[in-house]
């Protein structure tokens, strides 16, 4: 799988509004992610970044762990978030929150895309 951040040939630098079709589609573990406004694009220092995601994987994928904080939006589709051992029902609405160094993924349960908008708090790296 390749690195969470795309190459650096492809990133906006130093904008202050972006449209998400200006975005290329990152694949990580079940979902796809466009990073809108963080470092790469409108030179954020404090690692907060700001995105949008689709979750296709109908089973669990591989859990995956980073050090920062993280929060999700939903805003279509149903879905079940796995969030250490306990799973969290997804719709339209619900808002999640992931503590840092806890694995955490997410599963699509509906028949159209699980589209989310995600948060970081901070510098991460991605630990598993």
């Amino acid at each position: 799988m390749k690195p969470y951040f795309p190459d650096k040939k492809k990133i906006l630098k130093n904008k202050l509004s972006i449209n998400e079709e200006e975005v290329e589609k990152i694949q990580s573990f079940g979902h796809w992610g466009k990073p809108l406004i963080w470092e790469k694009s409108v030179g954020i220092k404090s690692g907060f970044e700001l995105g949008v995601s689709s979750y296709y994987a109908k089973e669990f994928p591989k859990s995956k762990t980073h050090e920062d904080e993280e929060a999700i939006y939903i805003i279509s589709g149903d879905g079940v978030a796995k969030i250490g051992d306990k799973k969290f029902k997804l719709k339209k609405s619900t808002a999640i929150y992931i503590p840092s160094n806890t694995p955490h993924c997410i599963k699509n349960k509906g028949k159209k895309a699980l589209k989310a908008v995600y948060c970081h708090s901070g510098k991460r790296s991605l630990l598993k």
